[in-house]
This record gives C-alpha cells, sequence and structure tokens, in this order.
C-alpha cells in the first residue's frame, strides 16, 4: 500500500495546522483507500468520545479519496450518518472507503 500525500491545510489528512487530525491514508490495488486512527481528546464530544462531526468528517473523507483515486472529480452531496453506539477515544480505529457504483454523475 502507497501512503496518499496529504493535501495542506485538510482537517482531516493535513498537517499545517496543530488541531488537523494529521491522517494518513493509504491506496490499496484494489482501489480502496483505508488508514488506522486514534482520536484523542482533540476530537472529543461526550467524555471520552468522539464528536459526531471527527467520526463523520473521517467517512467523508474516505468516500472523497476513494472517489478522487479513481479519477472522478467529485463532491459529497449527502452524508447520513446513522450512529449505532458512541466512539471512544483513545482506540485505534479502521476506516475504509471504495467507490462501489457509479450512475450518471452520481458516484
Amino acid at each position: 500500500m502507497q501512503p496518499i500525500p496529504e493535501h495542506g491545510p485538510c482537517y482531516v489528512c493535513g498537517t499545517q495546522k496543530a488541531r488537523n487530525m494529521g491522517v494518513i491514508w493509504y491506496a490499496r490495488d484494489d482501489g480502496a483507500v483505508v488508514t488506522e486512527v486514534t482520536l484523542t481528546e482533540e476530537q472529543q464530544g461526550p467524555p471520552g468520545h468522539a464528536h459526531g462531526g471527527a467520526s463523520a468528517a473521517l467517512l467523508d473523507q474516505a468516500m472523497s479519496a476513494a472517489v478522487w483515486r479513481a479519477g472522478y472529480t467529485a463532491a459529497a452531496v449527502k452524508l447520513e450518518v446513522g450512529y449505532r453506539r458512541p466512539m471512544p477515544l483513545g482506540q485505534p480505529i479502521q476506516v475504509e472507503g471504495s467507490v462501489v457504483e457509479k450512475d450518471g454523475r452520481a458516484v
């Protein structure tokens, strides 16, 4: 797997600002992008757990990185997240994004 270059001040994968998450994404041969990240108090929402916006940002970045790597130019039109339980801080989590379908302009 090869690391995907960061793009400047991106909240998720950027390192230019102290509060950026600094996530490193990796490209797999099958086109998916993956990472393992441990969220900290910088991304805290409820005590001891990730802010919903931080976890949604990870999902948004996984989608956009996979779409970009597949050669498409796109932006999320709708991101809907159904949380099943709180995401604890301080534990490694794996995030993966891949393109599964293209229908007209929708990817």
